[in-house]
């Protein structure tokens, strides 16, 4: 599990390293409309982090920035290396007071801090100097330095305002989570606070059909003609529901703190998409506790090259897959995509509850890079469709949005939304985007709605 859960991770690494690394270089602010190429020198930074370990309080390196907020991936991978920029990128919550954590130095991994740096008064002018400027290191030298001097010296001022959870998306959008986080875009510091009681008809139907719980006293044995449970039914299978729905919960912080996704989001879309019932039974060739389609995983293979590089040997020859997704055969694309997607069925007809727990698990990473690639492609729709960078155009909690109704109804009603709303009203707040979804889009509304609470 471990392996496998490190190699998703390096997979999205540099699928999303490269996807901001490209945005990272398109002009454009959310002030104005009219934009010009210029080969003017970029602004002087205004602002550096130190990219610190937790455990030596060692400076691993300094990255200068010229906007507000943290840097984003490229940036610390172009200042720091990518190898350094993958372990900040995965490194867990510090949190103090938790089991074996005393204090900041008992945490593992990375973590960014802001350095302001704050010219003194000094008796001596600046023209006697031959240089103003220090380096890292020696400014690192005279943090603690008590004795005087004749030239002027830099006092550092820390302020940590980094969260060590790092939301991948909005590194890939280039767009500052708000504070504090919605609750549904948030991860809880505890993994208990994910709990739910939620009363899921469809889930107590499976549960009841699939023998977990008896409801044969109830009206129809508690259940209805569709599969759902009745009132009966749920009220028998009340305790087994909320018992099963807060199940996932483990794991899914797990992939929220490795991949970067708010588990928030992720318990509350698969209590939207499956109530948490991992096998098929409302929709043919829908799978898991995300519902995906083969269709569903196409967008994971355009737009993330590395992940279909390591996958398509495993159901292609390496001749075939060399050509690239989108030049394969609309047979093998098909081939492709169906292999994936029924790596989330979780169906076991020789399970005792009629579905393997363990590989419903396992997929909660897919679905968690399947959201990647969705905030991948909305990301290059809106830079598309407006030469902006996305964050400078859309709210960080309204390209979630985009997002999930993304994964949810596909590009083309997305697509089709954004470049209306942006030609009629240049503002992308997800309100306007959703009054112009086509006809056979409008479904998606309620969809977001349900997710975003």
């Amino acid at each position: 599990m471990e392996k496998k859960r490190r190699f998703a991770q390096a997979l999205v690494f540099f699928g999303i390293f490269l996807a901001v690394a490209i945005w990272g270089v398109i002009p454009g602010t959310a002030g104005g409309i009219a934009r010009a190429a210029t080969t003017k020198a970029p602004p002087p930074a205004k602002y550096t982090w130190w990219l610190m370990n937790w455990q030596t309080q060692e400076v691993l390196c300094a990255i200068p920035v010229n906007h507000e907020g943290v840097p984003n991936l490229a940036e610390v991978a172009t200042k720091c290396g990518q190898d350094l920029a993958y372990s900040w990128l995965n490194t867990p919550p510090c949190l103090v007071g938790q089991k074996n954590v005393s204090s900041t130095q008992d945490c593992e991994g990375l973590y960014l801090q802001m350095v302001q740096l704050k010219p003194q008064p000094s008796t001596t002018s600046a023209s006697s100097n031959t240089s103003n400027r220090t380096t890292l290191n020696q400014a690192n030298n005279r943090r603690n330095s008590t004795s005087s001097s004749s030239k002027p010296y830099l006092q550092l001022n820390f302020t940590q305002v980094f969260t060590p959870t790092v939301d991948t998306c909005a590194l890939i959008w280039q767009s500052f989570p708000p504070s504090p986080l919605p609750t549904w875009l948030s991860t809880p510091a505890d993994g208990r606070l994910l709990a739910s009681d939620e009363p899921f008809y469809y889930l107590a139907g499976r549960l009841i059909a699939n023998g977990v719980v008896d409801a044969s006293d109830c009206p129809s044995g508690g259940l209805q003609s569709d599969g759902y449970a009745n009132e009966c039914g749920l009220q028998r299978a009340q305790p087994q529901v909320i018992i099963w729905q807060n199940q996932f919960d483990p794991e899914i912080m797990d992939v929220s703190v490795a991949l970067g996704i708010p588990a928030q989001l992720m318990k509350n879309l698969f209590a939207q998409e499956s109530q948490f019932w991992p096998g098929e039974f409302r929709y043919a060739y829908e799978y898991g506790l995300g519902q995906i389609t083969d269709q569903g995983v196409d967008v994971l293979f355009m737009w993330n090259p590395v992940f279909y590089q390591a996958f398509c040997p495993l159901v292609l020859s390496r001749e075939v897959c060399a050509e690239g997704y989108m030049k394969l055969s609309i047979e093998n694309r098909a081939l492709l995509r169906g292999a994936l997607a029924s790596q989330a069925n979780a169906d076991c007809d020789s399970c005792p509850t009629g579905v393997d727990l363990e590989k419903a698990n396992e997929s909660i990473s897919l679905f968690a890079n399947v959201l990647i690639a969705n905030c991948t492609q909305v990301g290059e729709t809106v830079t598309n469709l407006t030469g902006f960078v996305p964050g400078s155009v859309a709210s960080y909690e309204d390209l979630w949005k985009l997002t999930i109704a993304n994964y949810h109804a596909g590009p083309g009603c997305i697509t089709f939304a954004i470049n209306k709303t942006w030609q009629e009203a240049r503002n992308l707040t997800w309100d306007d985007v959703r009054d112009r979804l086509p006809g056979p889009c409008s479904g998606v509304r309620a969809y977001v709605t349900n997710i975003a609470k």
